[in-house]
């Protein structure tokens, strides 16, 4: 094979990382528009990623039970973040969403139990079931004017928080959203 070929991949497939156990670092190469399903879901060594600008979504359980991500770059181009991407993600603390996205979905951060930080992007019109339940340390959070769902179970057992501000345009919340928190 030529020296000077350049492959310029476009997609990497549905947990092509997953359960690789002792991998650290991994820099997503450009032209990649997609984090696959999966893609580095119980990688617990995980700690560093970069990733291109032309990253606009991430799949269901991407990064799921990567126990030792503490921080992800989240990009202004994601436009969309699957449901369970980074659930146990339990080293994890402080996570900025693009202003694209408008919905947390199913599972996203459940379980993140070091989360303390979430900025919340203000076009967010729903903050689906289990979002963010269990993330133990997470003890302020803003909720944008522009949310008018927030489903069952989506603060379960948050048990730090202490300050919570419900939009005036929020039309639903479900049941058990915020039982468990104790402050």
């Amino acid at each position: 094979m030529p020296t000077d070929s350049v492959f310029l991949f476009i997609f990497i497939g549905n947990k092509a990382f997953g359960d690789c156990s002792r991998l650290k670092n991994i820099i997503i190469p450009e032209n990649i528009t997609f984090i696959a399903n999966g893609l580095f879901y119980y990688c617990d060594e995980l700690d560093f990623i970069q990733i291109p600008e032309s990253v606009i979504s991430i799949g269901y359980e991407s990064f799921a039970i990567c126990s030792n991500l503490k921080s992800f770059p989240i990009l202004k181009s994601i436009t969309s973040i699957g449901s369970s991407a980074f659930k146990s993600c339990i080293s994890l603390q402080n996570i900025t969403l693009s202003h694209y996205i408008t919905e947390i979905k199913d599972y996203t951060f459940s379980r993140c139990s070091k989360l303390q930080n979430v900025i919340i992007p203000e076009n967010l019109v729903i903050i689906n079931q289990f979002s963010f339940n269990y993330c133990t340390s997470l003890n302020n959070i803003i909720i944008p004017k522009t949310v008018v769902h927030i489903w069952r179970y989506a603060f379960y057992y948050c048990t730090n928080i202490t300050n919570f501000s419900i939009p005036e345009k929020v039309i639903s919340i479900n049941e058990c959203t915020f039982c468990g928190c104790q402050r």
